[in-house]
């Protein structure tokens, strides 16, 4: 899983399993949390326009949007409302999306 983040855009691979390119400006908030237990690791669908991407199990940062942004789930275009982000430091990510 690679996460990146610029002035403009979130961008979150997993291979080719999952792809989002999230403009920051929609971005309303962003908080670490603890994912469900049932996540797994990978790209999983954990509510409505909710997705769990991660690599292994902990802690992962919490993406909320404004409205869905389009992703990719195996080149399926899906929405996205709302992100679970695994990463290794949680709380640098927050803050580097200015949480």
């Amino acid at each position: 899983m690679n996460t990146t983040v610029d002035d403009l855009t979130l961008r979150v691979t997993w291979g080719p399993f999952f792809v989002a390119m999230v403009p920051r400006s929609r971005i309303t908030s962003v908080r670490v949390v603890d994912p469900p237990w049932w996540g797994g690791v990978g790209a999983h669908l954990v509510g409505r326009r909710a997705w769990l991407v991660n690599t292994r199990r902990g802690p992962a940062v919490e993406v909320r949007l404004d409205e869905p942004v389009p992703a990719r789930v195996l080149g399926v275009p899906v929405k996205v409302e709302r992100l679970l982000l695994g990463a290794k430091d949680p709380d640098r990510v927050v803050a580097d999306l200015g949480g």
